[in-house]
């Protein structure tokens, strides 16, 4: 019945996922629901896709795949804080020491001279980067720690155990991540992919880069690195923008913001930038909840970023409530304008 209604997609990573709540808490069963109550006359249907640890381009074949032949009239994009470095397989390769060019989902590479291209998933999926031994030696993983990322699909004990890095931190010699980054950051600089976008040895930027705690991850901070995840970004949103134009379906992004996760100020400039050159509309639902005089803290769990049940629920509330203010996109007679109540 999607083909005569008002089908609307969802695709997004862990968000839409949501691992953490029953099928009919999610956000886009409730919204469905909410609007056979508020909006019956529009005949709205949901699916969603999602996945964790994805960026905007990895998400693409949610799209090609699954989404285009339910002819949705809106597709809206869950945009979380780290769909940003995600996007890059750089991140991939450095925070997990993961080859960026065996990566298991659909990815995009950058030429020094900023030009970007699709690159498919690797038919052998995901490998670890080949180890430049003599430069960095590197001692194996402690036992303990292989044994808690072998339980964790079976124990939520496990789960409790790396999720909070009480075990693992405890284990490796002290000097062990920082040899893994070495290793890593010579093995990405024999690749002329990336050899390009890395920090010269020995330079102030290569200490940013090694000075991640535990997990590293791409210095965000660094000029040169925000334009480098930003286009991978931007062009995640292209690729998805091609294809609601060519398919007549409205492409609407939903911004989630957790201050207390780390909401960097430059993330929201850029994105906010992005779907306004290109005409997106772009909810925040961090501003939604504002308004409503509600506590962004009571929408996640104790422990954990993602959304709990009223997480959903009002992500449910903040799509309906621009739904209502643009009826007119579920009726494929021309596109969205984003005519949600002014911020604050």
């Amino acid at each position: 019945r999607a083909a005569e209604s008002c089908h609307i997609a969802m695709i997004g990573d862990s968000f839409v996922e949501a691992r953490e709540v029953p099928i009919a808490d999610k956000f886009h069963v409730r919204l469905e629901d909410l609007a056979a109550r508020a909006l019956p006359d529009l005949d709205v249907t949901t699916q969603a896709w999602g996945i964790i640890e994805t960026g905007t381009i990895n998400q693409l074949p949610f799209y090609d795949a699954y989404a285009r032949r339910m002819k949705p009239k809106i597709l809206i994009l869950v945009f979380f804080e780290n769909d940003f470095y995600d996007n890059p397989p750089l991140h991939w390769a450095y925070r997990k020491g993961l080859d960026p060019d065996r990566h298991p989902f659909v990815t995009a590479v950058q030429a020094e001279n900023g030009a970007m291209t699709l690159r498919p998933p690797s038919a052998d999926g995901a490998e670890k980067i080949p180890r430049f031994a003599k430069r960095s030696p590197l001692p194996p993983d402690p036992w303990p720690a292989r044994a808690v990322r072998s339980a964790k699909p079976y124990s939520f004990l496990a789960t409790y155990v790396q999720s909070r890095y009480a075990l693992p931190r405890a284990l490796p010699p002290a000097d062990y991540w920082g040899r893994q980054r070495e290793s890593w950051l010579e093995a990405l600089r024999s690749r002329p992919d990336y050899a390009w976008i890395l920090p010269p040895r020995g330079s102030p930027e290569e200490k940013e880069w090694r000075s991640a705690d535990r997990f590293p991850k791409l210095p965000i901070d660094l000029p040169r690195m925000r334009k480098y995840i930003g286009d991978f970004t931007v062009f995640g949103i292209d690729q998805f923008k091609e294809r609601a134009d060519r398919d007549g379906a409205d492409l609407v992004i939903l911004r989630i913001r957790m201050p207390d996760y780390g909401v960097y100020e430059w993330v929201d400039k850029a994105l906010a930038a992005a779907a306004r050159e290109r005409g997106v509309p772009l909810i925040d639902l961090h501003d939604y909840i504002a308004r409503q005089g509600r506590d962004v803290r009571e929408s996640r769990w104790k422990h954990d970023f993602h959304w709990n049940a009223t997480g959903h629920l009002w992500a449910a509330e903040a799509l309906l409530e621009w739904l209502s203010h643009n009826r007119h996109a579920c009726g494929g007679d021309g596109r969205a304008v984003d005519e949600t109540p002014a911020r604050g």
